[in-house]
């Protein structure tokens, strides 16, 4: 039943030429909701961004996902209302590669390098509009740091680590007694003699902006940018806003725009794509964690709950106009997706004895989960939206974080 996606990839130049002259507007962006993260600790992860990332605990709706069958801690963060869900379905399929190991050694991985190594590629972006206090928080409680100075703007970035193996960048700006404590770095893709900032989009924040915390991007860590980058604009809707080959040819950085995800914060949702084979990896390239992540989600289309494996849960959540219109483009591309019932109660299993998936689900608002993949890169991408009467009798999977129930 499971194959690998990179018969998909190799079909995709000629899926491409289609997506050219498909309809425009398939995925109509209307906001920015989440990042869900696979961690094997996710009440470590929300301790920290509670702790330290001014988030509070929102509660989940998944049963079985209170440590039975999952344990999934929700984080929301003030202000934007930004939302980072920590994940670890423990029952599902990791492959002979386990959560707790994959954290074990990106941890090891990052704390390990001076600067950037190219695992800290696959990271969440936030806008924090007092970027002192979340210094002065992780100096006091000993944490490690990591501060960067950000060409042309003013602002610095703050590099956390977050338990397991979790990477997340604070952005803002710093006050001259906090830069008088801390060692700044230049970024680097090659050695911290070489420059390189290209992300930097010279944040001015609105003058009006609620104090709080403000999604600016996810970065991903790639082996092919140039492909992954025509995905995103071909097939996503995405807009390339710059590409540029850092100092010494070290990498190439594609940052793309995300249209109709403007915040209170005046600037579009990003994706940035950094393919740096030169950065310290360890004994583990980014191509093969590609490969690893490919075999191990095989063929997606239709998706049911006893192949949804653990790594899908690190997947980024972006609001669409519609979910029909995503559903019948990807259909009509014959490009693999999996579809998951959002809505209320009787879109979780377990909840009822026995329930139609669509029972009291009927009309305009019902909301569905398109999940895909993006390319041969192993990254999961998630859409939510509203979908019609007409797609909803077609039928959609309620999310079960129980079994599998199989043998």
């Amino acid at each position: 039943r499971r194959h690998s996606m990179n018969m998909f990839w190799r079909a995709y130049a000629t899926l491409a030429l289609l997506v050219v002259n498909a309809p425009a507007g398939a995925f109509d962006y209307t906001g920015v909701y989440k990042m869900t993260v696979a961690t094997s600790d996710p009440e470590a992860a929300l301790s920290f961004v509670t702790k330290y990332l001014s988030a509070t605990e929102k509660a989940q709706p998944h049963p079985g996902g209170d440590g039975t069958c999952a344990l999934v801690k929700w984080a929301l963060f003030p202000g934007s209302e930004y939302q980072m869900h920590f994940v670890n379905t423990f029952q599902k399929p990791q492959g002979d590669w386990t959560l707790t190991e994959y954290g074990e050694y990106m941890d090891d991985l990052h704390r390990g390098v001076v600067g950037i190594d190219a695992f800290m590629n696959n990271r969440v972006k936030l806008f924090f509009t007092d970027l002192d206090g979340v210094v002065e928080k992780l100096q006091e409680g000993g944490e490690e740091l990591r501060v960067f100075r950000n060409a042309g703007d003013g602002t610095y970035s703050v590099m956390t680590l977050v338990p397991t193996g979790v990477v997340i960048e604070c952005v803002g700006s710093l006050s001259e007694d906090s830069l008088a404590q801390l060692e700044i770095m230049e970024w680097s893709f090659c050695s911290l003699d070489s420059v390189s900032s290209l992300t930097s989009r010279h944040l001015t924040p609105a003058a009006d902006l609620d104090d709080g915390v403000w999604p600016l991007a996810a970065v991903y860590a790639v082996s092919d940018g140039n492909s992954t980058a025509e995905f995103f604009t071909e097939v996503l809707s995405a807009s390339l806003a710059s590409e540029a080959r850092t100092d010494d040819d070290c990498a190439n950085i594609y940052v793309l725009d995300i249209p109709g995800t403007e915040s209170q914060l005046g600037y579009t949702y990003q994706v940035h794509l950094v393919d740096a084979p030169l950065s310290p990896s360890g004994t583990l390239k980014v191509s093969d964690y590609e490969d690893y992540l490919n075999n191990l989600h095989g063929d997606i289309q239709d998706l049911d709950n006893d192949h949804y494996d653990s790594y899908m849960d690190n997947h980024i959540g972006l609001y669409i106009q519609s979910g029909d219109d995503v559903i019948n483009e990807l259909q009509s591309l014959d490009i693999p997706f999996f579809t998951r019932c959002n809505g209320g109660s009787t879109c979780y299993a377990n909840v009822t004895e026995t329930s139609s998936v669509a029972e009291g689900l009927e009309g305009d608002n019902f909301t569905a989960d398109v999940f895909l993949q993006v390319g041969n890169t192993g990254i999961i991408y998630e859409v939510l939206g509203p979908v019609s009467e007409d797609i909803l009798e077609e039928g959609f999977t309620q999310w079960d974080l129980c079994g599998p129930n199989f043998t």
